[in-house]
């Protein structure tokens, strides 16, 4: 069942608090420089199963993992002994990222393994042979006996060592792993030399690259110079000839080595220093039976590790000759102790009870004496563990320091620059000596200075010089954004701010073109004012004239001047007779003219025969038929009216007077502009109601929606439905039309869309129209980088938030409360207290945060000038957004805040 599966595991919580463990009896090596650990199947130990089979494998070292297991990075490589010793060493060639493995195994033989044929390779149910996956690079075999002692020099990667049962020591050139090169064997013999023994260890000096220890189970330990290829000192136990099992170099001391035992009589650990090799100069005495295996902590030289046949393994602290920890014991021999290579505080056991694994350091220490509990599942707990006496190497800081307030840095370790060049300011800081220091930072002071100067001047002037600066500046660095705001900021210091912010919003063309067209026709106005002005004052001045050239009148002279009558004409005298023909004369003229009869002359004009006195009737029948005949053709000379059935109902309507109903017939033609004409006529209402459906009718044009808000009076309902790409056009609008009642608000409606949206800036924008300093603060916050703000950003901001709340006269809000406390912060750190309160004097209302800050300046010592209590600042000029002139918008001035007329004047 489950329940029984979570009882085991957790009983085996209790009893292995391990970090990661293998079911294996193997020795290990960690990789140099990866997370995997090697493990060799242990020669001298039989299993459960009795096999008698030997592999190589690697796991996987996966530490964010929770669970204990590890798992395998690759198959298994078959061997055909099993090992001694296995180390890895890191030595990278090509096709060998990961290192060299060597293994030394129980017939002599000294195989090398590339793990990089071994991690990503399959993993099957038996080990494969590592000859046909790459994995043995070569097998090296000089030795004639076990080989326990094998280790690379950490100075040349390319040279292994090796020692075994036959006493020789065999010095392995790895340049070429497949084909490594042999170094003559290092032998004792006679002539003085130390006798030969079988080698139980070896181990390179950790700062001499050619000097060699290796230890026997004779009990002899001999140092080894490769420069002389001959041993330059032995030594042994004066007072017993004991068996040594494991040997280790001081990581710091060059001179200093360490010797275990695996005798039960002399379980002691002897520190050796070759400058007096007569006897051991220290002895640590912890174990109870013998020693087999030990590691020196190359990240902590004070800490070593030892692990025997009384099942323990200790942690010493070299340096007072004590245990500083010691894990959970084993249930048989632990035979193998490694460190980490790439994680400090991570180690490895191996014991005969078939389990390697790897401990925190952390974690380990001693089991008080006091009894455990035992819980509910009557499993014995045990008691709490006894801390550390002292904190590994990697967890102690060489130095450190921290602030105080008012820019006080206090620290260990370290050493104030520039000080006095002394011989003992040369040395070391001490890890112990306290150091108090000042910090200041000048660019910061500087900037402030800036900005406190600029404000404390004070007036509009002075400010807007300012914003100039701030806006060349963002120029000069491409930063559109800061220049863009700071254009905007200036404009609050403009006296005629209205005009400048179309201006900045691109309408300056269209705002220079009205005022001409205005100022053209008031000059037109003007001009035919004057000319009808002098027409009247020259009819005047002529008509005086005429009258002043005139002589004075005298009656009798008139008359007696008058002409005298003309008398009438003589009668005309009546005309002589006309001749009488006698007939001679026709034939007479036929002579004269060759026998042809001459043309009768022309007959004399007849007289003119006297008028015929007409009756009265005729004449009047004739003159009324002239003037019948004359009506008719004025009739047929006059145009012909067509009139459809909207003109007639409109004819109808205006012919009574009914102008609603004519309106209404216009409208339903579809004729606005007439329906516009005559409603003007009918009174305020009939052209209200006419205006609004006009309106309505054409709503579907961009700037009849802007016409219906303005004539509305709805501005509110057209900001919340123009598009936010046209922003700034919808801002212009509310500049020229918006009162300054309502200029904050509407400003605000714009500034909420936008940040919704995700346009923050423009929201800024509208923010700083408006006069909303806590929202344009809250919003220049928010654009800063998460984290931690360095104190160029935030001082970026607070200029801005300044300069802000001296255009609208604001000196209160969360945003800039917080704001201003956190660059008071930064003033305070560098230790400019007054500066600090002048900032903060800037926000008297901030709420508790400033008032605490301020009591701690003043605390600490701020000048006289800081104040527990200060005024409000007052505003550098009359914010343009809270008021403006009768008819203006919020931004005050001449121009905009236009009212539509309730109807068109007469």
């Amino acid at each position: 069942p489950d329940w029984r599966s979570r009882l085991w595991a957790r009983m085996a919580s209790y009893q292995h608090p391990y970090v990661k463990q293998v079911n294996r009896c193997a020795t290990v090596a960690f990789a140099p420089t990866a997370p995997f650990i090697a493990t060799g199947t242990m020669a001298g130990a039989i299993d459960l199963s009795f096999s008698t089979t030997a592999c190589l494998e690697v796991f996987r070292l996966d530490y964010s993992n929770p669970s204990t297991d590890m798992p395998l990075a690759g198959g298994a490589v078959a061997a055909n002994e099993r090992f001694h010793r296995l180390v890895w060493g890191p030595l990278q060639t090509e096709g060998m990222p990961h290192g060299l493995i060597a293994g030394g195994l129980v017939d002599g033989s000294v195989n090398l393994y590339n793990p990089a044929r071994i991690i990503g390779s399959p993993i099957g149910a038996e080990p494969s042979d590592g000859v046909s996956s790459g994995a043995l690079v070569t097998k090296m075999q000089k030795h004639s006996g076990p080989v326990r002692g094998l280790e690379f020099n950490s100075f040349s990667p390319n040279l292994l060592a090796s020692g075994a049962e036959d006493g020789e020591l065999c010095i392995w050139d790895l340049a070429r792993p497949a084909q490594p090169s042999l170094y003559p064997a290092l032998k004792g013999g006679a002539g003085g030399q130390p006798t030969a023994g079988e080698v139980s260890y070896l181990a390179w000096n950790k700062k001499v690259q050619h000097i060699l220890a290796s230890s026997s189970l004779n009990g002899t330990t001999v140092v080894w110079d490769l420069k002389r290829q001959r041993p330059v000192i032995s030594f042994t136990d004066p007072n017993s000839r004991r068996r040594c099992s494991a040997m280790q170099w001081n990581p710091e001391v060059a001179t200093q080595l360490i010797v275990a035992s695996d005798d039960d009589r002399s379980p002691s650990l002897q520190i050796w220093d070759l400058r007096n090799s007569i006897s051991p100069a220290r002895e640590f005495v912890g174990h109870s039976k013998g020693v087999l295996a030990m590691a020196w902590s190359q990240a902590d030289p004070g800490l070593l590790l030892t692990c025997g046949k009384d099942n323990r393994t200790l942690c010493w602290d070299t340096t007072a000759g004590e245990v500083l920890a010691e894990l959970p014991a084993s249930s048989n021999w632990n035979f193998d102790v490694q460190w980490s290579s790439t994680t400090p505080g991570v180690l490895s056991t191996s014991s005969f009870d078939g389990r390697v694994g790897l401990y925190n350091l952390q974690r380990a220490g001693g089991i008080d004496a006091s009894p455990g509990t035992v819980d509910q599942y009557g499993v014995q707990q045990p008691g709490p563990k006894a801390p550390m006496k002292k904190a590994p190497a990697w967890m102690r800081r060489p130095c450190g320091a921290t602030f105080g307030f008012g820019g006080q840095l206090v620290g260990f370790g370290v050493r104030p620059k520039g000080g006095a060049e002394e011989p003992a300011a040369a040395e070391k800081p001490s890890g112990t000596a306290l150091t108090l220091m000042k910090v200041s930072t000048a660019v910061e002071a500087e900037v402030s200075a800036e900005l406190e100067g600029a404000v404390s001047t004070g007036g509009s002037d002075a400010l807007k010089t300012f914003c100039e600066t701030k806006k060349s500046e963002a120029t000069a660095t491409a930063a559109k954004e800061d220049e863009e705001t700071w254009g905007f900021l200036g404009i609050l210091f403009e006296e005629d701010a209205r005009r400048e912010l179309l201006k900045h919003l691109d309408f300056g063309e269209a705002l220079v073109a009205k005022e001409l067209a205005e100022s053209e026709a008031e000059a037109e106005k003007a001009r035919s004012a004057a000319e009808a002005e002098a027409a009247a004052a020259d009819a005047v001045v002529a008509a005086a004239a005429a009258a002043a050239s005139l002589p004075p009148v005298d009656g009798d002279e008139f008359f007696n001047n008058l002409p005298e009558p003309t008398p009438a004409a003589p009668a005309a005298a009546p005309p002589p007779p006309a001749p009488v023909d006698d007939g001679m004369s026709f034939f007479d003229d036929m002579d004269a003219n060759g026998g042809m009869p001459k043309p009768p002359p022309s007959p004399p004009p007849a007289p003119a025969s006297e008028p015929i006195a007409e009756a009265p009737e005729a004449v009047a029948a004739r003159k009324a038929a002239a003037a019948r005949a004359a009506a008719m053709a004025a009739a047929a000379a006059e145009p012909v009216e067509h009139m459809d059935a909207h003109d007639a109902a409109v004819q109808r309507a205006l012919v009574v007077g009914d102008y609603r109903a004519a309106v209404n017939a216009c409208i339903a033609a579809g004729r606005h502009a007439d329906a516009l004409v005559l409603a003007s006529v009918g009174g305020a209402e009939l052209w209200e109601e006419a205006r609004s459906r006009h309106i309505a009718a054409n709503i579907g044009r961009p700037y009849m929606r802007v016409a219906s808000a303005v004539v509305s009076e709805d501005l509110e309902a057209l900001v919340k439905s123009r598009p936010l790409a046209k922003w700034r056009e919808t801002l212009a609008i509310l500049c020229t039309y918006a009162p300054a009642e309502s200029w904050g608000a509407l400003a605000g409606v714009l500034a909420g869309r936008l940040a919704d949206a995700g346009n923050f800036h423009a929201s800024t924008l509208c923010h700083i129209c408006a006069g909303d300093v806590d929202s344009a603060v809250q919003h220049w916050l928010g654009a800063l980088p998460p984290g931690k703000v360095a104190p160029p950003a935030l001082h970026s901001v607070l200029e801005k938030a300044v300069v802000l709340t001296r255009a609208t006269g604001q000196s209160s809000g969360v945003g800039l409360a917080q704001l201003v406390v956190s660059y008071a912060e930064v003033l305070v750190s560098q230790g400019q207290l007054d500066a600090a309160i002048t900032y903060l004097d800037m926000v008297p209302d901030g709420g508790d945060a400033i008032v605490t800050l301020r009591d701690r300046i003043v605390r600490g010592g701020a000048g006289t000038t800081a104040s527990s209590s200060a005024p409000a600042p007052a505003p550098a000029a009359p914010a343009p957004a809270p008021a403006a002139p009768s008819g203006g918008g919020a931004y005050g001035g001449a121009y905009g805040g236009y009212s539509a007329p309730p109807y068109p004047p007469s």
